[in-house]
């Protein structure tokens, strides 16, 4: 009766140490819900441990003590298991649940879940047998020589698969992305376990298999937050120096005039074969590329105007030939 009271006290303070703990982690945003866990996982192996320490203070039959110390290990372990699922399933909810998911992250995501449930019970049930006295070494030999001919077999497949797993986990890319890889460029459609198809700009379907996207360089311009522009003009080698020195005030006061648009530099770069060649840096503040076309069209279109009522002339490429005659 000392034992079974004393385990009643202890349940009691558990329960009111974790209603303090509750309201901790409340407090801090956190949403983790220790009461549902400590009454559903928790304080029904507090009272058997209590029953469990009471009877064996008894004098019993050495098979029905059997009996009961192997009940316990089931209990404990079946607690002991059930309580580390939920904590881990309760992270996994919290960690990317909430997270805007398309079908094939959600059939994932529940994979994954699936798997953590079943490598749990797996190590409970080798845990139980192992305590039981059963030999399950030979079994855990038998499972690796089994598990390295089935990796050996579907290597390539395996690789596309955990090469899901990375990109699912580490997001280097998502549904909507556009990309670059090499040569290719497209919006992202699909992510699969295998394979992931992307829309081409000319319309047509590229698929590419999960590996190859890991391996490679990709260039993700969703992620873009703005971009930098660089490009050159050239102007004929007969422009006048005081023309020439008006040419970075004209650039910059027609860059500055965009909206969305930080101008960085113009500058008198180097002589060419025929021209004498500026280089032009400015940044559009907006990953959408019409946008930035739209801003470079304005103004080029600006520059031809100005440079027009300065008299100054933009360079194409010419020949002049010398002769020289006798008389």
């Amino acid at each position: 009766m000392i034992f079974f009271a004393s385990g009643i006290i202890l349940v009691r303070l558990t329960s009111y140490i974790s209603g303090k703990l509750q309201k901790w982690i409340n407090q801090r945003g956190t949403k983790i819900d220790i009461i549902s866990i400590l009454r559903s996982r928790v304080f029904p192996l507090l009272y058997f441990a209590v029953f469990y320490i009471s009877i064996k203070r008894l004098i019993l039959h050495p098979l029905l003590n059997s009996i009961i110390n192997y009940i316990a290990l089931i209990l404990i372990v079946f607690y002991g298991i059930t309580l580390l699922q939920k904590l881990i399933i309760q992270w996994l909810n919290r960690y990317w649940g909430k997270k805007e998911q398309d079908d094939s992250k959600k059939q994932i995501f529940e994979a994954v879940i699936l798997a953590v449930k079943v490598t749990i019970w797996f190590i409970a049930g080798l845990i139980i047998l192992d305590n039981m006295g059963v030999k399950i070494s030979g079994l855990i030999a038998g499972l690796g020589i089994g598990g390295v001919a089935i990796a050996l077999a579907a290597q390539a497949i395996l690789e596309d698969i955990f090469s899901y797993f990375i990109i699912f986990f580490d997001r280097p890319f998502e549904i909507g992305d556009f990309i670059i890889i090499g040569e290719y460029l497209g919006t992202i459609e699909h992510i699969g376990l295998k394979t992931t198809r992307i829309r081409s700009l000319g319309g047509e379907q590229l698929i590419f298999s999960n590996k190859d996207l890991i391996n490679s360089r990709v260039k993700n311009y969703k992620r873009m937050k703005r971009r930098r522009i660089l490009f050159n003009f050239g102007v004929v080698y007969q422009t006048p120096i005081d023309k020439l020195e008006k040419i970075q005030g004209i650039v910059r006061d027609i860059i500055v005039e965009q909206d969305l648009v930080d101008f960085d530099r113009c500058h008198f770069k180097s002589y060419g074969d025929y021209s004498l060649i500026f280089e032009v840096v400015y940044y559009v503040n907006d990953r959408d590329y019409n946008i930035y076309m739209n801003i470079n069209h304005q103004i080029l279109l600006s520059m031809k105007e100005e440079f027009g009522k300065e008299n100054i002339s933009f360079a194409y490429p010419t020949q002049s030939i010398y002769m020289h005659t006798e008389n």
